[in-house]
Protein backbone atom coordinates (compact mmCIF):
# COMPACT_ATOMS: atom_id res chain seq x y z
CA UNK A 1 0.00 0.00 0.00
CA UNK A 2 1.42 3.38 -0.96
CA UNK A 3 1.95 5.83 2.18
CA UNK A 4 0.29 8.88 2.67
CA UNK A 5 2.70 12.03 2.05
CA UNK A 6 0.84 13.79 5.41
CA UNK A 7 1.47 17.41 6.60
CA UNK A 8 0.07 18.37 9.50
CA UNK A 9 -0.16 22.35 10.33
CA UNK A 10 -0.24 23.38 13.97
CA UNK A 11 -1.52 26.77 14.85
CA UNK A 12 -0.05 27.17 17.98
CA UNK A 13 -2.12 29.82 19.00
CA UNK A 14 -5.31 27.95 19.01
CA UNK A 15 -8.28 29.14 21.26
CA UNK A 16 -8.06 26.12 23.64
CA UNK A 17 -4.32 25.09 24.11
CA UNK A 18 -5.59 21.69 23.23
CA UNK A 19 -3.05 21.70 20.13
CA UNK A 20 0.21 21.14 23.12
CA UNK A 21 1.83 18.27 22.79
CA UNK A 22 0.41 17.26 19.51
CA UNK A 23 3.60 17.21 17.55
CA UNK A 24 4.65 14.24 19.53
CA UNK A 25 1.54 12.52 19.58
CA UNK A 26 1.18 12.57 15.77
CA UNK A 27 4.71 11.30 15.39
CA UNK A 28 3.98 8.88 18.23
CA UNK A 29 0.96 7.32 17.33
CA UNK A 30 0.14 8.21 13.45
CA UNK A 31 0.06 4.56 11.48
CA UNK A 32 4.01 5.09 10.06
CA UNK A 33 2.95 2.05 7.93
CA UNK A 34 0.42 4.70 5.98
CA UNK A 35 1.57 8.04 6.67
CA UNK A 36 4.61 9.71 6.05
CA UNK A 37 5.03 12.93 8.40
CA UNK A 38 5.95 16.32 8.38
CA UNK A 39 5.39 18.75 11.16
CA UNK A 40 5.11 22.47 10.45
CA UNK A 41 3.50 25.60 12.87
CA UNK A 42 1.56 28.24 11.44
CA UNK A 43 3.49 31.84 11.78
CA UNK A 44 0.95 34.02 11.05
CA UNK A 45 -3.02 35.04 9.91
CA UNK A 46 -3.24 33.21 6.58
CA UNK A 47 -0.15 31.14 6.61
CA UNK A 48 -1.84 27.87 6.64
CA UNK A 49 -3.55 28.48 3.23
CA UNK A 50 -0.01 29.11 1.69
CA UNK A 51 0.92 26.25 3.09
CA UNK A 52 -1.54 24.09 2.09
CA UNK A 53 -1.38 25.49 -1.28
CA UNK A 54 2.48 24.38 -1.32
CA UNK A 55 1.42 21.29 -0.35
CA UNK A 56 -1.02 20.50 -2.79
CA UNK A 57 1.54 21.90 -5.55
CA UNK A 58 4.18 19.69 -4.60
CA UNK A 59 1.52 16.71 -4.27
CA UNK A 60 0.83 15.73 -0.75
CA UNK A 61 -1.50 13.70 -0.02
CA UNK A 62 -2.99 14.65 3.25
CA UNK A 63 -2.95 18.07 5.34
CA UNK A 64 -3.93 18.22 8.55
CA UNK A 65 -5.08 21.12 10.48
CA UNK A 66 -4.25 21.22 13.72
CA UNK A 67 -6.36 24.28 15.53
CA UNK A 68 -9.78 25.65 15.36
CA UNK A 69 -12.48 26.33 12.92
CA UNK A 70 -10.33 29.56 11.65
CA UNK A 71 -7.41 27.18 11.11
CA UNK A 72 -9.84 24.58 9.28
CA UNK A 73 -10.71 27.57 7.19
CA UNK A 74 -7.58 28.18 5.94
CA UNK A 75 -6.15 24.62 5.25
CA UNK A 76 -9.77 23.92 3.26
CA UNK A 77 -8.49 27.26 1.12
CA UNK A 78 -5.45 26.49 0.10
CA UNK A 79 -6.94 22.50 -0.95
CA UNK A 80 -9.99 23.90 -2.47
CA UNK A 81 -10.63 22.12 -6.19
CA UNK A 82 -7.01 20.20 -5.50
CA UNK A 83 -7.02 16.17 -4.87
CA UNK A 84 -4.91 16.55 -1.40
CA UNK A 85 -7.60 15.55 1.50
CA UNK A 86 -7.88 17.56 4.71
CA UNK A 87 -8.02 15.78 7.92
CA UNK A 88 -8.85 17.65 11.17
CA UNK A 89 -7.42 17.34 14.80
CA UNK A 90 -10.02 20.08 16.34
CA UNK A 91 -8.15 22.14 19.24
CA UNK A 92 -10.65 25.17 18.88
CA UNK A 93 -13.81 26.10 20.77
CA UNK A 94 -16.76 25.04 18.54
CA UNK A 95 -15.11 22.38 16.17
CA UNK A 96 -18.55 22.61 14.30
CA UNK A 97 -17.44 21.35 11.14
CA UNK A 98 -15.37 18.51 12.64
CA UNK A 99 -18.16 17.29 14.93
CA UNK A 100 -20.50 17.45 11.75
CA UNK A 101 -17.57 15.13 9.78
CA UNK A 102 -17.55 12.74 13.12
CA UNK A 103 -14.21 13.69 14.35
CA UNK A 104 -13.72 13.25 17.79
CA UNK A 105 -13.08 16.73 19.77
CA UNK A 106 -10.28 14.61 22.18
CA UNK A 107 -7.18 15.50 19.79
CA UNK A 108 -5.69 12.35 20.78
CA UNK A 109 -8.79 10.34 20.08
CA UNK A 110 -9.00 11.70 16.42
CA UNK A 111 -5.10 11.14 16.10
CA UNK A 112 -6.68 7.32 16.52
CA UNK A 113 -9.31 8.15 14.23
CA UNK A 114 -7.00 9.26 11.18
CA UNK A 115 -5.42 5.88 11.20
CA UNK A 116 -8.90 4.46 9.68
CA UNK A 117 -10.11 7.34 7.98
CA UNK A 118 -10.86 7.71 4.19
CA UNK A 119 -11.58 10.55 1.77
CA UNK A 120 -14.69 12.27 0.03
CA UNK A 121 -15.43 15.14 -1.33
CA UNK A 122 -17.54 17.35 0.41
CA UNK A 123 -19.57 20.71 -0.51
CA UNK A 124 -17.69 23.93 0.09
CA UNK A 125 -19.54 27.88 0.11
CA UNK A 126 -18.73 31.11 -1.47
CA UNK A 127 -19.67 33.90 0.13
CA UNK A 128 -18.30 36.89 -1.94
CA UNK A 129 -14.60 36.42 -1.64
CA UNK A 130 -14.89 34.18 1.33
CA UNK A 131 -14.70 30.55 1.85
CA UNK A 132 -16.52 28.78 4.16
CA UNK A 133 -16.78 25.06 4.62
CA UNK A 134 -19.20 25.06 7.83
CA UNK A 135 -21.36 27.77 8.77
CA UNK A 136 -21.44 31.98 8.29
CA UNK A 137 -24.61 34.15 8.69
CA UNK A 138 -25.32 38.19 9.03
CA UNK A 139 -27.34 39.27 12.10
CA UNK A 140 -26.80 38.60 15.51
CA UNK A 141 -24.53 35.65 15.53
CA UNK A 142 -22.09 37.75 12.74
CA UNK A 143 -21.95 40.61 15.91
CA UNK A 144 -21.49 38.05 18.55
CA UNK A 145 -18.66 36.81 16.63
CA UNK A 146 -16.90 40.22 16.51
CA UNK A 147 -17.77 41.16 19.92
CA UNK A 148 -16.43 37.26 21.05
CA UNK A 149 -12.94 37.88 19.11
CA UNK A 150 -12.61 41.15 21.34
CA UNK A 151 -12.61 38.60 24.63
CA UNK A 152 -9.59 37.67 26.68
CA UNK A 153 -10.97 33.76 27.32
CA UNK A 154 -12.18 31.46 24.35
CA UNK A 155 -14.16 28.41 24.95
CA UNK A 156 -18.50 28.25 25.42
CA UNK A 157 -18.86 30.13 28.44
CA UNK A 158 -17.16 33.07 27.22
CA UNK A 159 -19.54 32.62 24.24
CA UNK A 160 -22.39 32.44 26.49
CA UNK A 161 -21.17 35.56 28.32
CA UNK A 162 -21.22 38.02 25.51
CA UNK A 163 -24.58 36.48 23.84
CA UNK A 164 -25.89 37.43 27.72
CA UNK A 165 -24.53 41.29 27.55
CA UNK A 166 -25.99 42.26 24.14
CA UNK A 167 -28.78 40.17 23.67
CA UNK A 168 -31.44 43.09 25.12
CA UNK A 169 -29.69 45.90 22.73
CA UNK A 170 -29.92 44.07 19.22
CA UNK A 171 -33.22 43.72 17.54
CA UNK A 172 -34.17 42.20 14.38
CA UNK A 173 -32.55 44.27 10.77
CA UNK A 174 -34.16 43.78 7.53
CA UNK A 175 -32.81 41.35 5.15
CA UNK A 176 -33.90 40.59 1.32
CA UNK A 177 -33.08 37.30 0.17
CA UNK A 178 -33.00 36.45 -3.49
CA UNK A 179 -33.40 32.64 -4.30
CA UNK A 180 -34.02 31.52 -7.87
CA UNK A 181 -34.98 35.27 -9.17
CA UNK A 182 -37.39 35.16 -5.99
CA UNK A 183 -37.00 37.94 -3.93
CA UNK A 184 -38.28 37.93 -0.28
CA UNK A 185 -38.26 40.88 1.96
CA UNK A 186 -37.99 39.67 5.68
CA UNK A 187 -37.06 40.87 9.49
CA UNK A 188 -34.62 38.71 11.21
CA UNK A 189 -32.34 38.27 14.33
CA UNK A 190 -29.81 36.61 12.21
CA UNK A 191 -29.40 34.58 8.79
CA UNK A 192 -27.41 32.04 9.19
CA UNK A 193 -25.55 30.42 5.44
CA UNK A 194 -25.22 26.71 6.45
CA UNK A 195 -23.07 24.10 4.75
CA UNK A 196 -22.82 21.61 7.42
CA UNK A 197 -25.42 21.39 9.91
CA UNK A 198 -23.89 23.36 13.27
CA UNK A 199 -22.04 26.11 14.44
CA UNK A 200 -20.27 24.01 16.93
CA UNK A 201 -20.21 22.90 20.46
CA UNK A 202 -23.77 20.75 19.17
CA UNK A 203 -25.52 23.39 18.48
CA UNK A 204 -27.73 22.75 15.29
CA UNK A 205 -28.43 25.94 13.14
CA UNK A 206 -29.48 23.36 10.24
CA UNK A 207 -29.95 19.74 11.93
CA UNK A 208 -30.62 17.90 8.31
CA UNK A 209 -27.55 19.77 6.32
CA UNK A 210 -25.47 17.32 4.12
CA UNK A 211 -22.46 18.58 2.89
CA UNK A 212 -22.64 16.40 -0.63
CA UNK A 213 -26.20 17.52 -1.45
CA UNK A 214 -25.35 19.83 -3.95
CA UNK A 215 -27.18 22.49 -1.55
CA UNK A 216 -26.98 24.74 1.74
CA UNK A 217 -29.79 25.96 4.00
CA UNK A 218 -30.70 29.15 4.99
CA UNK A 219 -31.66 28.78 8.37
CA UNK A 220 -33.50 33.03 9.68
CA UNK A 221 -34.60 33.18 13.36
CA UNK A 222 -36.75 36.22 14.39
CA UNK A 223 -35.39 37.51 17.79
CA UNK A 224 -37.18 35.47 20.77
CA UNK A 225 -39.15 36.78 23.54
CA UNK A 226 -37.30 36.23 26.92
CA UNK A 227 -39.81 33.42 27.53
CA UNK A 228 -39.15 31.70 24.30
CA UNK A 229 -35.60 31.72 25.27
CA UNK A 230 -35.23 27.97 27.19
CA UNK A 231 -37.27 26.24 24.10
CA UNK A 232 -35.30 27.93 21.41
CA UNK A 233 -32.12 26.92 23.34
CA UNK A 234 -33.33 23.21 23.18
CA UNK A 235 -34.43 23.06 20.45
CA UNK A 236 -31.05 24.28 19.20
CA UNK A 237 -29.19 21.22 20.61
CA UNK A 238 -31.71 18.49 20.49
CA UNK A 239 -31.91 19.34 16.49
CA UNK A 240 -35.07 20.45 16.49
CA UNK A 241 -35.04 24.08 15.54
CA UNK A 242 -38.41 23.37 12.56
CA UNK A 243 -40.78 23.05 15.12
CA UNK A 244 -40.15 27.05 16.70
CA UNK A 245 -42.53 29.13 15.39
CA UNK A 246 -39.38 31.97 15.17
CA UNK A 247 -37.73 29.93 12.94
CA UNK A 248 -37.83 29.68 8.73
CA UNK A 249 -35.24 27.77 6.47
CA UNK A 250 -34.72 27.58 2.85
CA UNK A 251 -32.58 25.25 0.74
CA UNK A 252 -30.88 26.40 -2.37
CA UNK A 253 -27.52 26.57 -4.43
CA UNK A 254 -27.09 30.04 -4.47
CA UNK A 255 -28.78 33.29 -3.22
CA UNK A 256 -28.29 37.12 -2.62
CA UNK A 257 -28.54 38.43 0.30
CA UNK A 258 -28.79 42.27 0.57
CA UNK A 259 -28.40 43.86 4.48
CA UNK A 260 -27.97 47.15 6.02
CA UNK A 261 -25.13 45.82 8.10
CA UNK A 262 -21.81 45.60 6.91
CA UNK A 263 -20.33 42.25 9.51
CA UNK A 264 -20.46 38.77 8.53
CA UNK A 265 -19.18 35.62 10.19
CA UNK A 266 -17.08 33.04 7.66
CA UNK A 267 -17.23 29.94 10.09
CA UNK A 268 -17.14 31.60 13.27
CA UNK A 269 -14.55 34.30 12.39
CA UNK A 270 -15.82 37.81 12.17
CA UNK A 271 -14.50 39.46 9.05
CA UNK A 272 -16.25 43.18 7.07
CA UNK A 273 -18.46 42.85 4.13
CA UNK A 274 -20.37 44.47 1.62
CA UNK A 275 -23.98 44.63 2.40
CA UNK A 276 -24.92 42.60 -0.42
CA UNK A 277 -23.72 39.24 -0.41
CA UNK A 278 -23.91 36.45 -3.05
CA UNK A 279 -23.41 33.10 -1.38
CA UNK A 280 -22.93 30.06 -3.83
CA UNK A 281 -22.50 25.97 -3.42
CA UNK A 282 -18.93 25.33 -4.75
CA UNK A 283 -20.42 21.34 -5.02
CA UNK A 284 -18.00 18.79 -4.58
CA UNK A 285 -14.99 21.00 -4.23
CA UNK A 286 -12.81 19.84 -1.12
CA UNK A 287 -11.23 16.19 0.11
CA UNK A 288 -11.64 15.80 3.61
CA UNK A 289 -10.74 12.95 5.57
CA UNK A 290 -14.06 10.91 7.88
CA UNK A 291 -14.08 7.77 9.61
CA UNK A 292 -15.18 4.97 7.16
CA UNK A 293 -18.64 4.60 9.12
CA UNK A 294 -19.35 8.83 8.12
CA UNK A 295 -18.55 8.44 4.40
CA UNK A 296 -22.13 7.96 3.06
CA UNK A 297 -23.84 10.62 5.14
CA UNK A 298 -21.68 13.06 5.84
Amino acid sequence: MKKLVTLALINPISGTGKQKGIANRLKTHLDKDKFILDVRETEYAGHAIELSKEAANNGVDVVIAVGGDGTVNEVAQGLLHSNTAMAIIPCGSGNGFARHLGISCSPFKAISQLNSMVSCLVDTLQVNDHLSVNVSGVGYDAFISHEFAKMNSRGLSSYIRAILTSYFSYNDRNYTLTINDRREELQAFMVSFANSSQFGNNAFIAPNASLQDGKFNISVIKKPRWFEIPYLTYSLFMKKLDKCGIYNSYECDSCIVEQSDTILHVDGEPVESDSVLKIELLNKSLNVMVPESMKQIV
